[in-house]
């Protein structure tokens, strides 16, 4: 700024000489000032109508006073003037210092100013603007402008006068603050005045709390924030200022964290945008943690058109920053002059690392549902598991390694959960962890180890923040020593701890994940000593960051015990830790129950029917496990192209039978109930800590036999798995050993449509998708390009159309990829001629359903004699299963090539369903092998037509007999063909040949070329 020599003196922004007047009104400004900073011995406090009254002799709450707008510039030039901070003043300040706000008062009302009007000190400017005296003193779009030490005291003067100043808003709907953000250079000066206002007094700042609640308040024009503006030009906040402007669980104090700019981008995504900054990631970290509801907020990518292209989460945009950015520096070599103050970050440096994984490990906190987690995190085809369940399986070092085929983990997961019905088999390859936790010389159990010691060695897992294992001694299994759990949890920064023993001490579960620990499960045996040792100051209250603690009592005489836990945990951790309290303390008294014999023994729970050593196989199977082994000696030649099918059930046992050499991928639509808080403790624990179950895990059972039934038709198919929620009662309403199954190994499973057609309202609703789930699975089948999906299960007809839409859009978009669908009838029995179930229900045309038939091709009993749904009969009455009693062998080895030990019987016309789509990918397989060009979308070509639901039926159809109408597919006639005369040919071109003219030209029977493709005569 320039230097005023006189009070009159021409200024860059008065644009000419103060007028001179002795108004009475100017008089009165003069009197009201001297009133408001009166000498110190004189000084008394004024009611709020006498502060008033003087104030509006300043000016307070007129509008649009030209004279103002010339008054205000004329006092920020001389205010801001370098003399006063040179101790240099002129004529008519001779000798004067300006020190404090009385200073600037009594300055003011001096025969110095003796011609201003101070009476318009505190008006609003002219309607050009419409700007306060505190937008005039920040206009930094002048050139030289300054914030001088004696301005600052003129803006303390004026804050003194007005503390509301800052809030108020010029005709642009912009308060001070934001015009200071909003001008495009200075960024040093904007960044010391957004301190001065908003940092402590104590470190030199006015703490102005309007000044802080303005950086909030939108600017109608602009349609933006001050904090949109800090975040762009890496302003950051003084830690003070955020404090106050955290919500804390306010919802209406959090509508500026859900402000959008003019793009749609919240203020986390412009926090996450290239070029990175450190400033920038501190407001990322701030903003989190303040909203960490932001993750969830997604932004429009669009085209040149306007068409949205994708939705991007805050992950995926910083994920494509990151990319862009990176391609940016490779390309560009000149370097732009920075500010130093502004510290850039490269894409790939530790610090942009740290932000990755810290937004990553918020929305883990934050999204409870597993595939709403994923969506949020994960972009494209990138996706990694952040849940691992392990249950109902026999594991070694090798069974875990492979289970890195199914699971892609990621290093930080949400959930780790172990059940009871998991069994250890230390192996060769396990000789590392075993022979440490022999080291440890433990009475108790230690297997859970070698699991701990795989994710942290193998798996790379940093990070846990929910561990749940099952280890009350159930089926008479030790429990874990405290050593062994202690070693397990090591290194994984556990925030919510549920490892189900009985009595495990403090020092135990502080040395586990005593520094990250927030939520505390714990199950007490009925030991009074227990509970006062956890509720003293040396036992749970030393866990600095535990917020909650769920206890389970196990006898009803404990009750005032655990009534005093609850307030002596709650007194003590309140003493311990300076007066901060535990939001939640709860323990409950559960009635002891022994288990039962059906708790425990759960070896033959999923199939029915009686065991058999040496079970006779069906012969419809002898001949295909021939034939599959004549496919296998012809089909030497690797291709890309491979038969795929999609089983959508409930999940397959990837470690039974060899199906992991099969298994491609998968998926669990199995969605988690959110906690609905209420109920008893137990319940709520229950509810909290049930399972998120994986894909490669079969509850029932169910899904594991379709797979192995369609890989022993088509023993090279790949197989795509997606899980469905098994958590339905069989369709008597029983359920074996305490288990409910959604599907029947008997038939398919009779799921009704309100279990797959999820609504809000339904206990085990999808948190962010209104799709049914079976619609999902479907949908995702055809994302992965499969060619057959497998549906060996019936739905209830509905009549509500709004619940049938997505599963008919969803057939209806699978049957346009031409890919073959297989349903199984519902097997109703003599009661229901008719079947109305879905999905037949949904096309007809094009989803092909299957029922059994006895050894003899009849239809069986339970399909009624006028049903006519099913499209063609296969076995399924009284199929074989081979039963593992142990799927490993003394050194972890698998022995499936063994004779099966056990076998089972089991009916149903999910079976035949099963055996359909395995025997579909067979016959695209022999097409393929034999020279059948793959043409998937040519709808007019051999392959086109095959697999389509005509072409296939008519191929089935060449292979069926006359009996049962045609139905039932009598393999031997065909397929047999091919097998007897093995001895006779050892050639393979031969063979191939045979395999050509007698088998695949017949499923081609009914093709007809195009007519540009038939040869001229």
């Amino acid at each position: 700024m320039g230097t005023s020599t006189k009070a009159n003196t021409t200024g860059k922004r008065t644009g000419g000489a103060l007028p001179a007047t002795n108004t009475d009104p100017a008089a009165e400004a003069r009197k009201a000032l001297k009133a408001l900073f009166p000498p110190e011995s004189e000084r008394q406090t004024l009611s709020p109508s006498e502060r008033n009254t003087l104030l509006k002799k300043l000016g307070i709450g007129e509008t649009k006073q030209k004279a103002a707008s010339v008054l205000h510039s004329y006092l920020a030039e001389w205010f801001g003037d370098e003399k006063w901070n040179d101790g240099q003043s002129d004529e008519y300040v001779s000798g004067e210092s300006l020190k404090t706000t009385k200073d600037i008062a009594d300055h003011l009302v001096s025969d110095v100013h003796r011609e201003l009007q101070l009476h318009r000190l505190l008006a609003v400017g002219s309607s050009k603007e419409a700007s306060t005296i505190l937008h005039t003193v920040l206009d930094t779009y002048q050139e030289d402008f300054r914030l001088t030490d004696s301005l600052k005291l003129f803006i303390q003067f004026l804050l003194e006068l007005d503390p509301s100043l800052p809030r108020q808003q010029d005709k642009h709907g912009r308060t001070p603050l934001f015009q200071v953000l909003e001008v495009e250079d200075g960024d040093e000066t904007k960044r010391e005045i957004v301190q001065f206002f908003c940092e402590s007094k104590k470190n030199g700042g006015l703490e102005s709390q309007e000044a802080i609640d303005s950086m909030v308040v939108i600017a109608t024009e602009a349609k933006v924030h001050g904090i949109h503006l800090a975040i762009k030009n890496n302003i950051v906040m003084p830690e003070n200022a955020m404090q106050k402007l955290h919500p804390n669980g306010d919802e209406g104090k959090a509508a500026w964290l859900d402000q959008r700019d003019k793009r749609g981008w919240t203020c986390l995504h412009i926090a996450l945008t290239a070029p990175f900054t450190k400033q920038k990631l501190w407001w990322a970290r701030k903003l989190t943690a303040f909203r960490p509801q932001l993750l969830g907020r997604t932004i429009e990518v669009k085209d040149a058109t306007g068409k949205t292209l994708r939705l991007l989460t805050p992950l995926h945009h910083f994920s494509e920053q990151i990319a862009k950015e990176t391609k940016r520096r490779k390309e560009t070599t000149s370097s732009i002059p920075q500010d130093p103050l502004i510290i850039k970050l490269a894409p790939e440096s530790s610090e942009m690392i740290d932000m990755k994984n810290t937004l990553k490990l918020e929305c883990l906190r934050e999204f409870e549902d597993e595939e709403t987690c994923k969506q949020h995190i994960y972009h494209g085809e990138d996706a990694h598991e952040i849940f691992l369940t392990l249950e109902d399986d026999t594991l070694t070092s090798k069974a875990l390694d492979a289970k890195k085929q199914h699971y892609n983990l990621d290093t930080t997961l949400k959930r780790v959960h172990i059940t009871d019905t998991v069994e250890i088999d230390w192996d060769a390859a396990s000789t590392e962890a075993n022979e440490t936790r022999i080291k440890w010389g433990c009475a108790g159990n230690t297997n859970l180890y070698m699991v701990f010691h795989w994710l942290k060695t193998k798996a790379k897992v940093r990070k846990v923040l929910q561990v749940v294992v099952d280890d009350l001694g159930r089926g008479g299994k030790p429990q874990h020593s405290d050593r062994a759990i202690e070693e397990c949890m090591k290194g994984l920064e556990v925030e919510t701890w549920a490892w189900k023993r009985h009595d495990i001490p403090t020092e135990v579960i502080d040395n586990s994940c005593g520094e990250h620990l927030k939520t505390l499960y714990l199950w007490c045996s009925g030991r009074r000593a227990v509970l006062s040792s956890w509720a003293g100051e040396k036992g749970l209250a030393k866990l600095k960051t535990l917020q909650n603690v769920f206890g389970l009592e196990s006898f009803e005489d404990m009750a005032t015990a655990a009534k005093n836990f609850e307030t002596n945990l709650r007194d003590a951790f309140k003493t311990k830790n300076s007066g901060r309290e535990l939001l939640e303390v709860a323990c409950e008294v559960v009635p002891y129950k022994a288990p039962s014999i059906d708790d425990t023994d759960l070896t033959h729970s999923q199939n029915n029917g009686t065991d058999e050593r040496g079970n006779k196989e069906h012969g419809w199977l002898k001949c295909m496990d021939r034939f599959a082994h004549i496919i296998e000696y012809l089909d030497t030649e690797s291709r890309d192209r491979q038969i795929s099918v999609a089983l959508i059930d409930d999940g397959v046992k990837s470690t039974y039978a060899g199906l992991d050499n099969n298994i491609v991928t998968g998926k669990s639509f199995v969605r988690r109930p959110k906690s609905s808080g209420l109920g008893t403790l137990l319940e709520r624990m229950e509810e909290s800590l049930s399972c998120v179950r994986n894909y490669e895990s079969s509850h029932t059972g169910h899904g594991t036999v379709m797979a192995y039934f369609i890989r022993r038709v088509c023993p090279n198919v790949k197989l795509y798995i997606a899980k469905l929620d098994p958590e339905i009662p069989p369709r008597d309403g029983t359920a074996s050993n305490n288990k409910t199954m959604s599907f029947s190994i008997e038939s398919a499973a009779e799921v009704s449509l309100n279990d797959l057609l999820i609504t809000s309202s339904s206990k085990r609703c999808c948190a962010d998708s209104s799709s049914p789930l079976g619609a999902q699975a479907i949908l995702w089948a055809v994302r992965k390009k499969v060619d057959i999906i497998s549906m060996s299960w019936a739905m209830d007809h509905d009549s509500n159309v709004r619940r049938e839409k997505p599963l008919r859009e969803a057939i209806t978009e699978a049957a346009d990829n031409n890919i073959l669908l297989f349903c199984a009838n519902p097997d109703r029995g003599a009661d229901h001629e008719n079947n109305d179930t879905y999905p037949l229900y949904v096309d007809q045309q094009r989803i092909t359903c299957v029922g059994a038939a006895t050894h003899d091709g009849k239809a069986w009993e339970k399909i009624h004699s006028n049903d006519q749904s099913c499209q063609f009969l296969l076995p399924g009455v009284e199929l074989g299963i081979p039963v593992e009693t142990s799927p490993f062998g003394e050194h972890g080895g698998k022995t499936q090539e063994k004779p099966p030990e056990e076998w089972q019987q089991c009916s149903g016309s999910s079976l035949s369903c099963a055996l359909a789509a395995g025997l579909a990918a067979m016959v695209l397989n022999c097409a393929l092998i034999t020279g059948v060009e793959p043409t998937d979308l040519d709808l007019e070509s051999k392959w086109g037509w095959l697999k389509t639901a005509t072409g296939m039926r008519s191929a089935f159809k060449s292979i069926s007999e006359d009996n049962s109408e045609g139905k039932w597919l009598a393999v031997a006639r065909l397929f047999g063909s091919i097998g007897a005369t093995e001895a006779q040919s050892a050639m393979r071109d031969a063979k191939m040949e045979m395999l050509k003219t007698r088998v695949v030209d017949k499923f081609f029977k009914e093709w007809k070329a195009p007519r540009h493709a038939q040869p001229l005569s």
